[in-house]
Parts: C-alpha cells; sequence; structure tokens
C-alpha cells in the first residue's frame, strides 16, 4: 500500500511542478498565469483575510481549488491519512512541570500512538528529555536520551533525576557514531521531531544496527547539508523528482500553531521585505529579488526606514535623498497581499509534498526489512508535524 500511495503522490507533483515550485514572494511573473487564467484571476480577487485563513485549513483549501483544480484535488482528498487507533493515555500533569503546555499535548499523543517498547530506548535530539521521561514511566524502560546542547542535559537530567525515572542525558552529537550506552541490537530508537538529516541518521543508524524497533515523527525536512534532496529508498531515487531544499521547505510552511505576536511580526517582516525589495529595483533599475539576510528581530521594532538603511547597508547599495518611505510600505503591504494569495497554490501542494518525503523514509524501512505502519498521531492544531513512522523487525 506505501508503494503505491508514493507512486500516486510522485505522479502529481511531477505532473504540477510549475503550480508549486513557482514562489511568488521571489518573482512577480507567475508561471502558470496563461494556462490557468481564470485560477489566477480568482486569487487575485480573493479577500486577503479569507486566503490566509484558507491557508491554515487544508480541507478548506482542497474545497476552494475544487472547480479550477478538479482532477488534482480528487487526487489530493484521496491522500487522506489514518489517524493513529491508539487511544491518548492521561498522563500525570505533575510529571508536566517545566513542559510547555502544546509540547505537553504533542509528547502524550506520540506516547500513546505508540506500541509497547520492548527494549531500553534511545531517544534522539532529546532537549531536556521530556519525551524520554514519559517513555521510561509508561514502557517502563531505560532511557537514553542524546543531546547536543550541553545546559540542555543538564536541566533534563536534574529533571529526571527530580522525578526519579531511569533516564540518564547524555551530551553527543548524533551525527557522530553512537556512544556505547547507546548501541545494541536489543533497543528502541525514537524521535519526536528531531530536524532533517538528524533524523535521517536516526534511520540509518538504527537500521544498520539492526534495533528492533524505530518509532519517529520527522521534521524540518529541509535541514540538510546538501542544496538538493537525496531520496533514501530505491522507489525514491528511482522516481525522478527532483527537489531542491526551497522545494523542501514548503512542507514547513504551516503555521497553525503560531501565536497571534509571533504571526503579526511575520507579517511585519513580509511586508517590510517586500517594500525594500521594490525600493532597492526602482533604485537600481533592476527586475530581480535580492534576498535580505536574516535580520534580529529587534529591528521590527524600530522604523522601517532604519530597516531600509540597514538593508542597503548590506547590499552596498547607496538610498537616494527624500525617500517616500510610507509610500513603500503601502506597495510592500499591496505585494504582500497578492503573495498570500497566489501562494495558496502552492500550499495546496504542502501536505502531499510531506507525505511524499515521510514516505520515502517509510520505503527505506522497509527495505531495510521492517514492518512498517504511518499514521497520524494527533490533530494537526497540536502540530501540522504529526506523521508518526512505526517499524519493527
Amino acid at each position: 500500500m506505501h508503494s503505491s500511495d508514493f507512486e500516486k503522490i510522485t505522479h502529481t507533483l511531477s505532473n504540477n511542478q510549475p503550480l508549486w515550485q513557482h514562489r511568488a514572494f521571489f518573482g512577480e511573473e507567475t508561471p502558470w498565469k496563461e494556462s490557468h487564467a481564470s485560477l489566477f484571476h480568482a486569487l487575485n480577487a480573493l479577500d486577503v483575510t479569507h486566503a490566509e485563513q484558507l491557508a491554515k485549513d487544508n480541507d478548506a483549501l482542497i474545497a476552494w481549488f475544487t472547480p479550477y483544480l478538479p482532477e488534482i484535488c480528487k487526487q489530493l482528498t484521496a491522500l487522506k491519512l489514518k489517524q493513529s487507533d491508539h487511544q491518548t493515555t492521561a498522563l500525570d500533569a505533575r510529571h508536566a512541570v517545566a513542559v510547555p503546555g502544546r509540547k505537553w499535548l504533542q509528547i502524550n499523543a506520540f506516547n500513546s500512538a505508540i506500541p509497547r517498547l520492548k527494549n531500553p530506548v534511545v531517544e534522539w535530539c532529546s532537549g531536556k528529555a521530556h519525551l524520554g521521561r514519559i517513555i521510561a514511566r509508561s514502557h517502563q524502560q531505560q532511557v537514553c536520551s542524546l543531546e547536543l546542547d550541553l545546559a540542555l542535559c543538564h536541566a533534563g537530567q536534574r529533571l529526571a533525576d527530580h522525578q526519579a525515572v531511569a533516564v540518564e542525558l547524555i551530551h553527543h552529537n548524533v551525527l557522530k557514531p553512537l556512544p556505547m550506552q547507546a548501541r545494541g541490537v536489543q533497543r528502541a530508537h525514537i524521535g519526536l521531531h528531531a530536524c532533517g538529516e538528524l533524523h535521517v541518521a536516526l534511520l540509518k543508524t538504527a537500521t544498520s544496527e539492526r534495533s528492533q524497533q524505530i518509532a519517529i515523527s520527522p521534521c524540518c525536512y529541509h535541514k540538510m547539508a546538501e542544496d538538493h534532496y537525496s531520496p533514501l529508498s530505491v522507489q525514491a531515487q528511482q522516481a525522478q523528482l527532483s527537489l531542491s531544499k526551497e522545494d523542501i521547505h514548503l512542507a514547513q510552511e504551516e503555521t497553525v500553531t503560531a501565536g497571534n505576536r509571533v504571526q503579526k511580526l511575520r507579517k511585519k517582516e513580509q511586508v517590510w521585505r517586500l517594500a525594500f525589495d521594490l525600493l532597492q529595483k526602482e533604485q537600481q533599475g533592476s527586475t530581480s529579488y535580492k534576498a535580505i539576510p536574516s535580520v534580529p528581530k529587534t529591528i521590527f521594532a524600530q522604523e522601517f526606514k532604519q530597516f531600509c538603511e540597514w538593508a542597503a547597508q548590506s547590499f552596498n547599495l547607496p538610498l537616494a535623498p527624500n525617500i517616500d518611505y510610507k509610500k513603500y510600505l503601502i506597495l510592500g503591504e499591496q505585494r504582500r497581499n497578492q503573495v498570500v494569495k497566489l501562494d495558496l497554490v502552492r500550499q495546496l501542494f504542502r501536505r502531499p509534498l510531506e507525505l511524499w518525503l515521510a514516505l520515502d523514509r517509510v520505503l527505506f524501512l522497509e527495505e531495510q526489512g521492517y514492518r512498517v505502519s504511518f499514521c497520524e498521531f494527533c490533530e494537526r492544531k497540536v502540530t501540522p508535524r504529526n506523521l508518526l513512522i512505526y517499524a519493527e523487525c
């Protein structure tokens, strides 16, 4: 079943690349404008608030696009993934000390969704081992938690010792060979939201060790050393779907868990970056977008003029005197609204791309001789990164 699902998603992504690979933020010319003219005009006519709501609701997004892309939407509707059939176990709230509320819900759901772990557990990218402590209690297993940040190791060990659970935090770079405490066939390897190449290292290491159980929820697929994605499974390698790091970032662009303050700041940054881009194009007679370097968020507490001066300095671009900054802010807001609406096309393919990447991992495990289940372990409002891959041999 996993193989046939993968083939269907590959077909959908491959046949519609112009729709989802174009990023409106970086280019004003829309490559599918002529081939899908009615869709282009309908998106531009959308109220931006409605567009922002659609971007947060995958089912509503598919429903809105169905009159314009009926075959694609039919294919996407068929990609519904089953929910975990395990009942969420109510955990003792006393053990949630120092655990953020949403993280507690994610840990609870992940722990409830995985079968009983039969061997000592290796937890990858553990942070303070919030998950590890729950696993140790629920599954009555010793847990070895690997974490790169030494301060988090110390803080997590204090929590584990205080709560008297069998968790040992080890300061370790998981891209290097496992420490002796984490090696051996009689181990279960787990990772909740280990990023990119870190969870790939988990899969490769755990399978090479022939670990009996593996449970991961992948995250941040784009965090990899290479500029282009290297498929794990033979089937994905043969799919001839070339994905850049920018393409893969689409799978992470859902913001259902971001608070109002974060969303307002993100909007402000988008408007300012686009406004400055329009300014620099006019100043230089250019038509190409200039990618402004990452900037401390504190700069957005200042005036737009100061942001422009900082951005111009990073490009060695002299700014003309008497610039009408208010005008560019208005233009930036208009451009941002258009980007939000046109980018809904990309967002339509967000989940299929994430499923393709996750299924590559599923197929890799199956090719290594594991029996694999694939499901959603919680609702998307708890975390949009809600995919669970569980394997045993």
